[in-house]
């Protein structure tokens, strides 16, 4: 039996009721293909348009530094609106500086921060949007300098603002903390596109440069502000370092210090004291970088030495505090500077430990990374090459040590002994390291005074029986 509507068969309308369902369909399907997510990738922070980028997993910190003008920034050249400046060259000696804090890749409010990224997806009618938050103002959005115009997915877009639309101040002389989207817009609206857009955290950092902030003292808030220098083979090790604080003091921005830099010259020049070192990018600097700054005595440094210096020639040395921002401030006023700790000569004395076939603390213990090694190295650093005996011992020290060195590190049975023979100088090492060299020789006369009176008795006793 075949059903019929109105005359039709059943068969028919199946079909027909199934060919306009697929028919339906079909724009369902391409609706779905153009509202597909949208997603940011390959996204870039030109590095010429800012201070600093820090990108951690997905997380972007971009930083602005800015210390006023200065150098190339207004003193010595204008500016080119598409490259940081440097504030801190041509800054003069320590005694002559009128600008107390500068910034060597310096923002300024003309210059262009470019940031480039690409997103698939994106529907028609789209515009790039770059939206800043934090401070006084919510989610005002920026007016782009010329920038991308083919809003295209799969294409590299480019977003271009000044920043001074970025800080709070057009002149960009506050330090705060500040949230910055960019990305393009849904197309019907002029809100970001979903998954269209990328969040950075702006630190700008200013640093008024007319402010005296020489270091005066080493007191909570400081910035860098004791170390020792130690002599070298060709350089100087840097020791005993101390600070106040783990960024400036009460910054808004929030920056953390990012590098010692200690700055030094030749003290047989021509007037030459503290007051006369060059400190500026175009003087003899060297930055030693900061690897922890979870507190103020964790002062753990990628490397600890000066390379580069002559022989038999002494060094004043003056130090600065660079942030993340790159600026430097801080700077030490000489009042604070002393020849003891802050001035050095490089000498051909290399160390005890600087090479192992050479010595043989070394060749006992089999290796130049040994921590009783590196406590010697400590000891000689900090005590010996302190005093002109202690140069003169390791000079010889050095001269004699390569054949002795060679023939232990060759008999197992002999490092054997020279490592026991060596403990009591290492115990020596580290209590004059922990307790201080007088302390220690203190320690050592008690236990002579007392072994000089106990022997004896102990032999009276034993004849006696």
């Amino acid at each position: 039996m075949i059903f019929r509507f109105k005359g039709t068969p059943l068969p028919v309308i199946v079909s027909t009721i199934a060919l306009c369902s697929m028919i339906s369909f079909f724009p369902i399907l391409a609706e779905a293909e153009t509202t597909a997510a949208a997603e940011i990738s390959q996204i870039a922070v030109s590095e010429a348009t800012a201070s600093r980028v820090v990108i951690t997993d997905t997380a972007y910190t971009i930083y602005g530094g800015y210390a006023g003008t200065g150098g190339t920034c207004g003193t010595t050249a204008t500016p080119d609106n598409a490259n940081v400046c440097d504030s801190c060259k041509g800054l003069g000696t320590l005694g002559t500086m009128t600008n107390y804090s500068c910034a060597y890749r310096s923002i300024y409010p003309d210059l262009v921060l470019s940031i480039s990224f690409v997103v698939t997806n994106i529907p028609a009618n789209s515009s790039l949007r770059a939206e800043i938050s934090g401070g006084s103002t919510t989610g005002t959005m920026i007016t782009l300098e010329s920038s991308s115009t083919d809003i295209s997915s799969g294409t590299t877009l480019t977003a271009n603002m000044k920043w001074s639309a970025l800080c709070t101040s057009t002149a960009c002389t506050t330090s705060e903390v500040r949230v910055l989207k960019v990305g393009v817009t849904n197309g019907a609206t002029s809100d970001f596109l979903t998954g269209g857009y990328k969040e950075f955290t702006v630190r700008i950092r200013y640093a008024d440069p007319s402010t005296n902030n020489k270091v005066l003292t080493c007191a909570t808030g400081d910035p860098f502000c004791e170390i020792k220098v130690f002599p070298g083979d060709g350089k100087v090790y840097v020791q005993n370092i101390s600070r106040g604080s783990t960024g400036p003091y009460g910054d808004a921005s929030e920056a953390k210090w990012r590098s010692l830099r200690l700055f030094y010259d030749e003290t047989n020049l021509p007037g030459a004291d503290f007051d006369s070192i060059p400190v500026g990018t175009d003087a003899n600097y060297a930055d030693l970088e900061v690897l922890s700054n979870e507190s103020i005595g964790d002062i753990s440094l990628a490397s600890n030495k000066i390379t580069g210096l002559t022989n038999e020639t002494s060094y004043k040395f003056t130090a600065a505090s660079v942030d993340d921002a790159t600026v430097v401030t801080g700077f030490w006023d000489s009042s604070i500077q002393n020849e003891t700790d802050h001035t050095a000569t490089p000498g051909e004395v290399v160390g005890l430990l600087d090479n192992k076939k050479c010595f043989i603390a070394t060749a006992a213990f089999g290796s130049q990374m040994a921590p009783q090694v590196d406590l010697l190295r400590q000891f000689r650093n900090q005590f010996l090459l302190t005093h002109s005996w202690g140069v003169w011992f390791v000079k010889f020290y050095y001269r004699t040590s390569p054949p002795i060195a060679e023939f232990i590190s060759q008999h197992d049975t002999l490092r054997t002994v020279i490592r026991t023979l060596l403990w009591p100088l290492i115990v020596f090492a580290q209590s004059a390291m922990q307790f201080g060299m007088l302390v220690t020789l203190g320690i050592i006369l008690a236990l002579a005074t007392m072994l000089s009176l106990l022997i004896p008795r102990i032999f009276t006793r034993r004849v006696s029986k």
